[in-house]
């Protein structure tokens, strides 16, 4: 069985890329068949010689946007299923391989995640596909999709999820018109894509081996710093919500789909009328409105963002552990024994990786030492759950001090 993961490019710092394809190729992939593709959306640099250095496939075309790119990647990718990764992220030293292990009689297998800021590391527990185990068959799988009307992005992003091939070169082949007709479609391309791999889906199941780090930071293309972007923005999740109820009609259970859709619909308004406020765009209310087929403009909620609220800060030497459990992996070197010496996460990787065919050895005398997870107690304080709830009453989605405390924390 083989995976291919596609990495998709522009004008993404060398450091980080470099990160992104170092942790896939030190990892427990290499216990199974598999391959990098990489497309380049025309970027203002070549990144042939960092896609040789990693062994990974180099395709590169004229600036297209995010959403040609990725159908692009899904063109050429050759595995049995397919893995997104973004240029500007990493992942666990033992995440896609149990995946793959996984994802036989299975068309979608979702893992764990984790935020990544310049400060910390921490994933969010009240996250369903963190917090428990999921398993959907059938016409149960799209309107489970859109249940949460877009408040758990965990649902809908590509990164945390490996799908059968069959499926998503199916999906492909249905949105290539609307790629080529939207050449910037650079916001909520996931979703869209996302959304058609699941109608088709038979089977999902999520399971709990590692984490996908997603970065935070201001040069992501989520990130909304003016009024040209903020549009693009709301032209793309409009069209991509207009997309998908259109696409829903056939569906057995086409009203639950369409009543989440609505309410992605309500949430979204929310959100960015929230950020043309604080920029003071008071002209695209009523774009707004008519893009998200509302009648009336309000504030984001509590509610809006309650699965980010209640958060588990990770270790902060969370890269170290990982090395070392690579190390042992790698050169099927002993390790220590005692499990309380070790953080809960290494111990059960290494458990794990034992279980699915690796060599690490459990002796007394061990050659690699895996390093005791180190708690950032201010990290910790930061995060707590009271102090979330009333951080998002004090500072709403869209206002400039969460926009600082995003970056800074």
């Amino acid at each position: 069985m083989k995976l291919s993961i596609i990495v998709c490019v522009y004008n993404t710092p060398r450091e980080y890329l470099e990160k992104c394809l170092s942790s896939l190729t030190r990892s427990t992939l290499s216990l199974g068949e598999y391959e990098i593709c990489m497309v380049d959306d025309g970027s203002d640099s070549d990144y042939r010689d960092t896609a040789e250095k990693y062994g990974a496939k180099y395709t590169r075309h004229e600036n297209r946007g995010i959403l040609y790119s990725r159908l692009r990647g899904i063109e050429i990718a050759e595995g049995d299923y397919i893995a997104f990764v973004d240029s500007d992220d990493t992942v666990s030293v033992n995440y896609h391989y149990p995946m793959l292990s996984l994802s036989d009689g299975n068309d979608i297998v979702v893992n764990d995640w984790a935020f990544h800021t310049s400060k910390c590391k921490y994933s969010c527990t009240l996250d369903k596909y963190i917090s428990g185990d999921v398993y959907k068959t059938g016409d149960e799988i799209l309107p489970y999709f859109v249940s949460e009307g877009g408040r758990q992005h965990s649902f809908y992003v590509l990164w945390n999820k490996i799908f059968r091939s069959e499926i998503l070169k199916k999906a492909a082949e249905e949105l290539k018109q609307i790629a080529d007709k939207y050449p910037s479609y650079n916001y909520s391309e996931d979703a869209l894509i996302a959304f058609f791999a699941h109608k088709h889906a038979k089977s999902l199941v999520n399971i709990h081996t590692g984490y996908y780090f997603y970065r935070i930071h201001s040069g992501q293309s989520v990130s909304v710093e003016n009024k040209d972007k903020l549009i693009s923005h709301i032209d793309c999740m409009s069209r991509t919500l207009d997309i998908m109820y259109a696409e829903s009609g056939d569906h057995p259970m086409a009203t639950t789909v369409r009543e989440g859709i609505d309410e992605w619909r309500a949430l979204m308004s929310r959100t960015h009328y929230s950020y043309a406020k604080m920029g003071k765009h008071t002209e695209l209310y009523p774009y707004i409105m008519e893009k998200y087929k509302v009648e009336r403009l309000e504030k984001s909620t509590l509610s809006d963002g309650r699965y980010y609220l209640k958060v588990r800060v990770l270790p902060k030497n969370l890269c170290e552990i990982d090395t070392a459990i690579y190390e042992a992996f790698s050169e099927g070197a002993a390790c220590q024994t005692d499990s309380a010496s070790l953080c809960s996460y290494a111990y059960k990787t290494l458990l794990m990786i034992n279980d699915m065919g690796g060599r690490v050895e459990f002796s007394a005398s061990y050659g690699v030492v895996i390093p005791k997870g180190k708690c950032n107690v201010m990290q910790t304080i930061i995060h707590n759950y009271t102090i979330s709830r009333i951080g998002l009453m004090l500072f709403p989605k869209g206002s400039r001090i969460r926009a600082f405390l995003k970056k800074h924390l």
